[in-house]
């Protein structure tokens, strides 16, 4: 006959294990704790995102104002700034034509004044002539 402490054959000696056994209302005890534990971190987690989700809408309450002010500014200043460009582009246009104007303007009056220089030349050579001319009759 085999040792009641085998297995398949092999002997065990039980009384070196350590055997903790619990009782069917200690487990149910532990398992409703731990239930509980959870129901507990679900709680504090769900209370979290709460708190989260009030510091937004406070936040955006807060800010939110700011932010459309801001955004509005945004707005008033670009179409400012549209129409310092056009203004420039239009003073830069007319600033072309007036440079053109000018240096039509003084081209022109160059020629004249060229013009009655030759001819100021050509009556003091007549003058020249003449007082030549009158020199050598007296």
């Amino acid at each position: 006959m085999l040792p009641t402490n085998t297995i398949f054959g092999v002997q065990i000696d039980l009384d070196k294990l350590n055997i903790v056994s619990k009782s069917i209302e200690q487990y149910q005890t532990e398992k409703i704790e731990k239930l509980n534990k959870i129901k507990e971190l679900e709680n504090q987690y769900l209370q979290e995102q709460q708190n989260i989700q009030n510091e937004k809408l406070l936040n955006a309450d807060k800010y939110g104002k700011q932010i459309a002010e801001i955004k509005e500014d945004i707005k008033v200043t670009q179409y400012a700034i549209e129409l310092a460009e056009k203004k420039e582009r239009k003073l830069l246009i007319e600033l072309e034509e007036w440079k053109t104007k000018a240096a039509k303007e003084t081209d022109a009056s160059l020629q004249t004044i060229r013009e009655k220089i030759t001819m100021i030349e050509e009556e003091i050579a007549i003058l020249k002539k003449r007082r030549t001319n009158n020199r050598s009759r007296i």
